[in-house]
């Protein structure tokens, strides 16, 4: 990367982030199980809210591309129809076993922390926790 190419602002704003990303870490896992229950109830609560669905359509768009048949799975389960499907019916009409579609919307669910919660939605502040993270 060229450095001559670049604004002192922008250097500036680089500097500024890499610190940002320094003081982070990422989350731990029971943080992680409850940003993906926040998604979770996102995804129920798209079954009869429009705003949600949408709002969960546009999101998918960023994961879609590295999860094709898990997105496919996540919205057969959570955004296709009024009413929720069980995921044996799911499965079936998808050629997949029950412990796969659970699977598939719980990688789709963890892939979209991201995209819903930004990146504290895979990362935390490290102050006030102590640089050993206790």
């Amino acid at each position: 990367m060229d450095m001559e190419h670049f604004t002192v602002e922008e250097l500036k704003q680089m500097v500024e982030a890499q610190h940002l990303l320094d003081s982070m870490e990422e989350i731990g896992p029971e943080r992680r199980r409850e940003l993906v229950a926040i998604v979770r109830a996102l995804a129920e609560l798209a079954q009869e809210n429009s705003v949600a669905r949408e709002y969960l359509e546009r999101r998918l768009v960023g994961v879609a591309h590295s999860l094709p048949s898990e997105v496919e799975t996540f919205r057969a389960c959570y955004l296709d129809g009024d009413q929720r499907e069980s995921a044996r019916k799911i499965g079936r009409r998808l050629h997949m076993d029950i412990c796969t579609v659970h699977r598939h919307n719980r990688r789709v669910m963890e892939a979209l922390l991201a995209h819903v919660f930004g990146i504290y939605g895979v990362f935390q502040d490290r102050a006030g926790r102590g640089e050993n993270g206790a």
